[in-house]
This record gives structure tokens, C-alpha cells and sequence, in this order.
């Protein structure tokens, strides 16, 4: 990441750039005083864009980061913290879950977190316990979505997994409290 200095240098000397590119190329074609403004008008158009996608590059990597900061706090938990976190977001509005083992169930919908990708053999013993108490859907919360999943007739499996996972559980308000923190990076490792 860029101090607010070298960003502003940066844009500073990049609006530079494209107007006197900008002047350049409209003298060509039109008096002085008109390729000024016309060079002053696709300069503020071209920073404008450029901050725009700046703002949602930003955007996106702080809800990345956001993500990662979940994952790695859900790590020093054990294993049922998911489904109680999410239990008690279900609960904040106005649901009725009930906890059985590592899974949530709600109506005939059953939830179970994974902070491991899961494997086709996991998700075969959640889709049977799923089925043992009467879901006839199954949702799996993970980090990343698992290599493959196993199809069957009765049962619908969908996965929610990575920057979709912390918005549910954002959403629910039941993001875990962090006790340990991720070690900062170096700004000259590389």
C-alpha cells in the first residue's frame, strides 16, 4: 500500500502527463485558448475515472482483507464456534436455530461451517446428518468452495464461501471477536 503522499505525487504528476498530452494534441487541431480548456476538461474527466476505480479496488480489497481477518480468527476457535456464531445471529433476528452437533438447522434448511476446504467425503457425512434430522437443504459456510460436491436426488447443496461468508456473517452481526492479531508484514520483505 501507497502512503497518502506518494498516491497524491502520483496523481499529481499523472494529471500533469495527460493534460500537457491532452494541450499537445488539441493545439494541433485548435487555437490555444480551446485545446487549454479542452485539455483542463479530459484531465478532470481522466482523474475522475481513475479515482472512481481506485475507490472500488479499495473497496474490494478491504472486504478481502475483512475476510481473511474472519478466517483467521475463527482458526483459534474450536470447531462449533461457527455454528454457535451463527446460531446466535439467526437468533438476533428473530429465528428459531437449533444446534445439532457442528451444524445449524433452521426449518428445513441445515448449515455447516468449515473453515477447511471440505472434501466430497465431508460433505457426504454433512449431507447425511443433514438429512438425519429432516433438511432438505444444505448450506456449507467455508473459506474456499470444496473441489467438488456430491449430488443427490433429495438434497440441495449450496455452498457460501470467502468474501460471501463474512458478508453473512457481517450481516447477522455475529463476526467473532478477535484475540490474536496477524503479524504485520514488512515493508521491504520482498
Amino acid at each position: 500500500m501507497k502512503s497518502k503522499f506518494a498516491k497524491f505525487v502520483d496523481y499529481s504528476l499523472g494529471a500533469c502527463l495527460i493534460f500537457i498530452a491532452a494541450v499537445a494534441v488539441m493545439r494541433y487541431y485548435a487555437p490555444l485558448d480551446l485545446a487549454v480548456f479542452s485539455a483542463l476538461s479530459v484531465t478532470a474527466c481522466a482523474c475522475l475515472l481513475l479515482t472512481l476505480k481506485t475507490k472500488k479496488t479499495e473497496n474490494r480489497q478491504k472486504l478481502s482483507d475483512a475476510a481473511e481477518d474472519m478466517f483467521y480468527a475463527l482458526m483459534f476457535s474450536d470447531e462449533r464456534a461457527h455454528a454457535r456464531l451463527l446460531c446466535k445471529g439467526l437468533r438476533s433476528v428473530g429465528a428459531q436455530p437449533v444446534i445439532h452437533g457442528k451444524g445449524v438447522y433452521i426449518n428445513n434448511t441445515a448449515a455447516f461451517c468449515k473453515f477447511t476446504r471440505p472434501d466430497a467425503e465431508e460433505v457426504a457425512r454433512m449431507i447425511s446428518k443433514a438429512a438425519h434430522y429432516g433438511a432438505k437443504k444444505l448450506v456449507i459456510v467455508c473459506k474456499t468452495p470444496p473441489s467438488s460436491t456430491v449430488n443427490t436426488a433429495d438434497m440441495k447443496v449450496t455452498t457460501v464461501h470467502g468474501e460471501n461468508a463474512y458478508k453473512l456473517f457481517a450481516s447477522l452481526d455475529a463476526l467473532p471477536e478477535t484475540r490474536f492479531k496477524k503479524p504485520q508484514k514488512r515493508r521491504f520483505a520482498a
